[in-house]
C-alpha cells in the first residue's frame, strides 16, 4: 500500500522476547514511539520461525513482499501481516499490523474432539500500525535472536516446547542482510513528502 504523505518511516525498530515457561512466551515489540507487548504466546504456532519467517520476506522482498503469521495465547490470538515494499522517495519500507482476536477465531470443537469452521468468526481489532524500514525490522528480529542462541538450541527447545529453533532460516537471514539491495538509495519522488525517521 502507499503509506500516506507525512507517514514516518522509521530506522528505530525493537524486538524482544522472553522465554516464560515450557511452550509459553512474551513479545515487546516496537517500531519508534509505537508498541505493543504480547504475554503469553504458546508453542501450538512455530512462532520462532514465523518471526524470523517474516523478517526474512522483509530483508529479501524485491519490492512487494507479503507475509501473515500469528501467536497463539490459547485461546487469544495475535495476527500480524508485515507487507513489505519499494517506493522512491525513501527506499525499502515495511508497514507492520497486528490485530487481536479474542480466540482463534476460525475453528471450534465439538463434544467429539472434531474441529469445525466458524459460520460468524469473532471479529478481531487492529492493536498496531507502523511503518519502518524494512532492513531495520529484519535487523530488529535477527538481534533479538542473539540471547537465544547464546543460550543453545537444545535448551531453547527444552524450555519452547514442540518446536526446533530456526537455525536455517536465520542463516538465510543473515545472508539477506549481508547482500546489498539493487535499489538501495531513496530517490526522490515528484514532490511527495515522506518523512524519515532516523535513530
Amino acid at each position: 500500500m502507499w503509506p500516506p504523505a507525512d507517514t514516518i518511516v522509521h530506522d528505530d525498530v525493537e524486538l524482544r522476547f522472553e522465554l516464560t515457561g515450557v511452550g509459553w512466551a512474551n513479545l515487546e515489540f516496537r517500531i519508534g514511539d509505537q508498541s505493543i507487548r504480547i504475554d503469553w504466546f504458546s508453542d501450538l504456532e512455530n512462532s520462532f520461525h514465523e518471526v524470523a519467517f517474516a523478517a526474512l520476506s522483509a530483508a529479501s522482498s524485491g519490492g512487494q513482499g507479503f507475509y501473515r503469521f500469528a501467536l497463539n495465547g490459547e485461546p487469544m490470538e495475535w495476527r500480524w501481516t508485515v507487507n513489505s515494499l519499494f517506493r522512491q522517495g525513501y527506499g525499502y519500507y515495511s508497514h507492520v499490523l497486528v490485530e487481536e482476536f479474542p480466540d482463534d477465531n476460525h475453528m471450534w470443537v465439538d463434544n467429539e474432539g472434531r474441529y469445525w469452521p466458524r459460520s460468524k468468526p469473532n471479529p478481531g481489532r487492529l492493536v498496531f500500525s507502523a511503518f519502518c524500514s524494512s532492513d531495520s525490522f529484519a535487523k530488529a528480529v535477527r538481534t533479538a535472536y542473539e540471547p537465544l542462541e547464546e543460550m543453545g538450541a537444545e535448551q531453547f527447545e527444552d524450555k519452547w516446547g514442540l518446536n526446533p529453533f530456526p537455525v536455517r532460516t536465520l542463516a538465510a537471514l543473515d545472508a539477506a542482510l549481508l547482500t546489498p539491495r539493487r535499489w538501495s538509495d531513496p530517490k526522490p519522488l515528484h514532490g511527495a513528502r515522506y518523512v524519515i525517521a532516523k535513530k
